[in-house]
């Protein structure tokens, strides 16, 4: 009995998984928070008093942004129950599987490694005296500030590609959706599994109703003035010089990236932020928006 009831466990959770499949998914829904731009999405733990840990959920929508703003309209894309766990996913369910980061731009390997000839001259050099010692520590010293200027070179393009690799990332993140995971430490009961159940574990922060109107347009609007700094911005100038546009900035914080110092800063005007990125000291990128 036991052994025929332990054969029948996945075509059940497999019969679970396509009632909730077609109770929910390619239905809209409005949601009613701000979600985070990542596949570990919203943990929330219906059996819990406080169900949600809403400082993690500030600190991933800080780092990765938030896909979803409350008041947008999303796609229920997948449902799916594990043992202790089931996955309600929205426009995707975030961001983050190997798939995900396919076509990421690569920041190029910043070592040069000595020449054949380098490696020759040194062995020559050992064996050698006087002036013919001291031609080849020429010759080997010219060939070493060749490879470091190859070295600067390199480390220079890879922090231009790293800033553009963070750019690529961000706005995956924001069109890949979110996700809710339901916890349940005990075990995924069949009544926990059910299409009420799950709607009753989110309905805070999800509108189920029919007739959702469109979601919040997250465009932001156009500016209606900039100031001459702000309008003089663009890629290629110095920190010095966007600061000589913008004046001092009101948050700076510096990084590392392909051993290139990676520079954040932002400024005000009268009517807008402007977000600026610094790649050694150049500005990559930036965004203004209205205050």
């Amino acid at each position: 009995m036991l052994r025929s009831l332990l054969t029948l466990l996945p075509f059940l959770a497999a019969a679970q998984d396509a009632h909730l499949r077609r109770a929910f998914e390619g239905k809209t829904v409005r949601v009613k928070i701000d979600m985070p731009g990542d596949d570990g999405g919203i943990n929330v733990y219906p059996q819990r008093e406080d169900r949600v840990d809403w400082r993690r959920v500030g600190d991933a929508i800080k780092r990765y942004g938030a896909a979803l703003r409350k008041g947008d309209e999303a796609t229920v894309t997948k449902v799916h129950i594990k043992p202790k766990l089931i996955e309600f996913q929205l426009n995707g369910g975030g961001f983050g599987s190997w798939s995900d980061t396919a076509g990421r731009p690569s920041v190029p390997n910043t070592y040069v490694s000595k020449s054949s000839r380098e490696r020759d001259l040194e062995k020559q050099r050992n064996n050698a005296s006087g002036d013919r010692r001291r031609d080849l520590d020429r010759e080997i010293d010219y060939l070493r500030r060749d490879r470091e200027r190859e070295e600067t070179r390199l480390r220079a393009i890879g922090g231009r590609v790293e800033v553009e690799a963070q750019e690529w990332e961000r706005e995956r993140r924001l069109r890949s959706g979110s996700r809710f995971n339901l916890h349940y430490p005990k075990g995924v009961s069949p009544e926990a599994a059910s299409p009420e159940a799950i709607i009753a574990a989110v309905a805070e922060f999800v509108d189920f109703g029919e007739g959702a109107t469109a979601g919040n347009d997250r465009r932001q609007p156009a500016l209606r003035t900039r100031g001459d700094g702000a309008a003089a911005l663009k890629k290629g100038l110095t920190e010095a010089e966007v600061t000589d546009l913008l004046g001092e900035p009101r948050t700076r914080k510096t990084t590392q990236a392909a051993g290139l110092p990676i520079v954040e800063a932002s400024y005000e005007s009268a009517d807008s932020v402007i977000q600026t990125q610094f790649a050694n000291g150049v500005l990559a990128r930036f965004t203004i928006s209205s205050k």
